[in-house]
């Protein structure tokens, strides 16, 4: 793992936690890069001032870089602070004692992973999926300790957050597999969308079949036979880490998508 701090020094204001000093620009760049993939995630919230664009690019405490397959949280350590993904997808699982896995959550750029608690430490896991680039970022600026506005914002996150996984919950309850692959490109595709990776239907997916099949609760072998017909019906294309959705219409329709949809790519 890499890592590069951001933060050597800092002076404290009110309601603006810590401000970087003696940074490269490079390193500023980087503290804006995080501002302004969190913004964009959190959009629907509303514009967001300059003190809270100020106070969120201060709570940069360094960029870390991880391999595919990292574990983010290894057992032997902690950390109170929150972990602001800028590139890259994240997994987070359960491992039952069988090895087998369930992922509950694919984490895309502009979101958070949050460190496990004590509890959650035995057979749960995070893993990078392909390359992943974070900004680590102190918690009691992001939740907005002292300020109503980054609170909102941060409650929006975790609201986020539940509703996708009520979502899945229904998925794995309701739907078939044909189904359950198209809602979750659907969703994908969606929320790569606000933070503007996803264009014409395309972006770019770093998940093995493998790991499609630890989501969707069904085997690689499964995953594999709805993938081509997917294909057959033009509606997913997903080759070589690249996937791309010839018509987001028929492709709500058959994963029975709550979301809205571009009118521009309704074909």
């Amino acid at each position: 793992m890499q890592t590069q701090t951001l933060v050597q020094s800092a002076q404290r204001r009110p309601g603006l936690g810590p401000v970087p000093t003696g940074l490269s620009a490079a390193q500023r760049s980087e503290t804006e890069e995080a501002c302004q993939v969190y913004f964009a995630r959190t959009a629907t919230v509303g514009p967001a001032s300059e003190d809270d664009r100020r106070a969120f690019r201060g709570s940069v405490v360094e960029k870390v870089v991880l391999g595919n397959g990292s574990n983010l949280y290894a057992p032997s350590r902690s950390s109170p602070d929150l972990r602001l993904i800028l590139n890259g997808w994240v997994s987070r699982a359960q491992v039952l004692p069988d090895g087998s896995r369930q992922i509950t959550d694919v984490l895309l750029p502009g979101e958070f992973v949050e460190p496990p608690t004590s509890a959650d430490r035995i057979g749960h896991e995070f893993r990078a999926c392909g390359r992943v680039q974070m900004a680590v970022m102190r918690r009691e600026i992001v939740t907005g300790r002292d300020s109503p506005s980054l609170r909102h914002r941060w409650e929006s996150v975790r609201e986020e957050q539940a509703r996708l996984l009520r979502s899945r919950l229904v998925s794995l309850g309701r739907r078939d597999a044909f189904g359950r692959l198209a809602h979750l490109m659907t969703e994908f595709h969606a929320r790569l969308g606000q933070v503007g990776m996803a264009q014409d239907g395309t972006f770019a997916c770093p998940l093995t079949q493998e790991q499609l099949a630890d989501v969707l609760g069904l085997t690689s072998v499964h995953v594999n036979r709805v993938l081509q017909r997917l294909r057959r019906e033009s509606l997913v294309v997903f080759s070589r880490g690249q996937v791309v959705l010839p018509s987001l219409a028929r492709l709500h329709a058959a994963g029975l998508y709550e979301g809205a949809y571009d009118a521009d790519l309704a074909g």
